[in-house]
């Protein structure tokens, strides 16, 4: 087991891919008045997905630095543009947001700096030590990636609507939305702790003798379909599927794919609790051309009530697999040794949302 300490500031090198033209098949499989509803939803949530929509909600200097960052500027540069932002130019707006995307951790510290007023020295304190790097990471950790590659994935969901959906259109989600009490609310995952987690994965698959091209990835509760899409970039896995109950997000994910030309990856409308379409093992004996992996990538999608029978179908497959769990609050739903499951790699942090822990099961 390894144990590393999360960076929460650095550029994404991304390996070029060749892409396909055709668009990818849209698996919702729907009557008619399902897909309107899915439409209509659609076009409630689709604006919340814009680099634009967090730019109106970030004001000041981090909208202008939304507004000036394009893919042809450095690294470098990107950074020093971060490093600009002063705590002085901190508002109760730029706090907002943080409290309304943020962790526990983030929203604490608002409810912390705002009790101390943003303009006192007090505040300027919190803000200099904590808020900056949450502006910083939302930015560089989140919305640098859109900017980068023209997608729609750095918004997020209120909770209330989520509730709503559940409540008037049961048949937008997955298993007629039994377990929408048991999900977590769909917002970006962090690029730079995801990088972590699809690299330290392949390195897994590896040390067993499982290539990359042998290797399934499940991109598990993936909303606008990030995860999935940076695996697909980084590595030329065998395939790469995307798993949500909500389907209008999976649209979302659709355009996402398309926009980058992307093959060899799909989404499609799934209850994790229920899932257990893992595919087949392969030889574990033969050479390793032959063996067959899977990789798990989630970032903490539901609670315990999903996460538990999701893992034990992962482990009653058979095949060596990885599951890397970012913000694993439900780290005990992996029975340590005695049921198959290992702990591989741990990344602690400060922030709940770039802490990691990879298990491993089934490995030959």
């Amino acid at each position: 087991m390894s144990t590393t300490d999360a960076q929460t500031e650095g550029s994404l090198a991304l390996r070029p891919q060749e892409v396909s033209t055709s668009a990818p098949a849209n698996q919702n499989g729907g009557d008619s008045s399902t897909r309107q509803g899915v439409l209509e939803a659609l076009q409630r949530i689709a604006p919340l997905y814009t680099v634009e929509h967090l730019g109106k909600l970030a004001p000041g200097p981090l909208q202008a630095l939304i507004a000036s960052i394009d893919s042809a500027q450095t690294p470098t540069s990107i950074k020093a543009a971060l490093r600009s932002l002063r705590p002085v130019e901190i508002t109760t707006q730029h706090l907002d947001l943080i409290e309304s995307i943020g962790d526990t951790w983030g929203r604490a510290v608002v409810r912390k700096t705002k009790g101390a007023t943003v303009a006192s020295e007090e505040g300027q304190k919190i803000i200099e030590q904590h808020v900056l790097r949450k502006l910083r990471q939302l930015f560089n950790d989140v919305i640098l990636f859109d900017l980068q590659h023209g997608t729609k994935t750095s918004g997020y969901i209120p909770e209330e609507m989520y509730t709503e959906f559940a409540n008037t259109a049961p048949g937008l989600f997955a298993n007629e939305g039994k377990n929408v009490e048991h999900g977590v609310r769909h917002r970006a995952s962090l690029t730079s702790i995801l990088k972590i987690a699809i690299d330290q994965g392949v390195t897994i698959h590896g040390e067993h003798k499982i290539k990359p091209e042998n290797i399934t990835v499940y991109d598990s509760g993936c909303g606008t379909g990030k995860p999935g899409i940076m695996a697909r970039l980084s590595y030329d896995f065998e395939e790469v599927i995307g798993l949500d109950y909500f389907e209008a997000v999976l649209e979302l994910a659709r355009e996402n794919i398309k926009t980058l030309g992307l093959s060899g990856i799909r989404v499609e409308n799934a209850d994790l609790q229920i899932y257990n379409d893992f595919g087949k093992k392969g030889s574990e004996a033969g050479p390793a051309e032959e063996r067959k992996g899977n990789a798990i990538l989630a970032y903490n999608p539901a609670d315990e009530t999903v996460i538990e029978p999701y893992a034990r179908n992962i482990l009653a497959s058979g095949i060596p697999s990885t599951f890397a769990y970012i913000k694993p609050l439900h780290a005990d739903c992996f029975p340590l040794e005695k049921n198959g499951w290992h702990l591989e790699t741990e990344v602690k942090s400060p922030d709940e949302d770039s802490q990691l822990n990879i298990y491993s099961c089934n490995m030959p």
